[in-house]
């Protein structure tokens, strides 16, 4: 499953496709709130989102947004949300390009800025030739940098989706993506008010209709169960099943 995903199915189910107050920014701003909600419903599942430190290494001079990196099956296809961007002058760079020295390390990391629109820089400018990244925004799900004169490694801190909502993971649970798709098209719904509050009663019980088909899946699947719960279940809040506090 992928970020883009969702915003589609959102999209679809207001039949909003292409329509302007339901672009990307619009339903990442929902999104966004609806993960809180999330992260408790997956710690009542015993499950939780990663924080991970994902290398991007020789990203191209001049690049300008990094979604090319989060498409399916790339490095960020399963980023939720970023929260740090860092640069340094590659590791292992290409062929054509130069090796600085001394080589870099782990230690060389240089923090980018993140602000609310990247700084302007217009690329292959002799007057604007800046080797790294200047600054960083999150904009319509993806992530917009200022273009560097050279490529560069990128490490990207962001909170992963877990593996339950990886289709291509052994642990997938079918159906979960709607769980996001019916719960951030309930907060849309209710807050554009008059008719689409109506709506948003269709959503909220689709979304809980989606989170008991989940908990009944768990209970069927035991060896799921026991993978995942080591053998023993206790129910939580919202009928989910909750992995036991030592």
């Amino acid at each position: 499953m992928s970020l883009a995903l969702v915003i589609s199915r959102v999209q679809t189910a207001f039949e909003a496709q292409g329509q302007r107050w339901c672009d990307k920014d619009y339903i990442v701003g929902w999104l966004s709130i609806h993960n809180e909600d999330v992260e408790l419903e997956l710690a009542s599942l015993g499950l939780s989102y990663e924080e991970q430190d994902i290398i991007l290494p020789n990203v191209p001079a001049n690049t300008t947004d990094l979604s090319a990196y989060q498409a399916d099956g790339q490095p960020l296809g399963s980023m939720m949300l970023p929260y740090s961007l860092e640069w340094r002058y590659p590791m292992n760079p290409l062929p054509n390009q130069p090796q600085p020295s001394p080589p870099p390390s782990d230690e060389d990391w240089k923090e980018i800025p993140r602000v609310d629109k990247p700084i302007d820089v217009i690329p292959n400018d002799p007057d604007q030739n800046i080797e790294g990244i200047q600054s960083w925004a999150w904009k319509g799900g993806k992530i917009q940098t200022t273009p560097s004169s050279i490529a560069v490694d990128v490490r990207v801190g962001c909170q992963n989706l877990p593996d339950v909502f990886q289709s291509d993971s052994d642990n997938y649970i079918k159906g979960i993506t709607n769980w996001l798709v019916y719960g951030t098209a309930e907060l849309i719904a209710f807050s554009r008010g008059a008719g689409a509050s109506k709506l948003g009663v269709v959503f909220q019980a689709r979304k809980n209709k989606v989170a008991d088909s989940i908990e009944s899946l768990m209970i069927q699947d035991e060896q799921l169960v026991r993978r995942r719960f080591a053998g023993r279940r206790s129910r939580g809040r919202g009928g989910f099943l909750r992995l036991p506090r030592e």
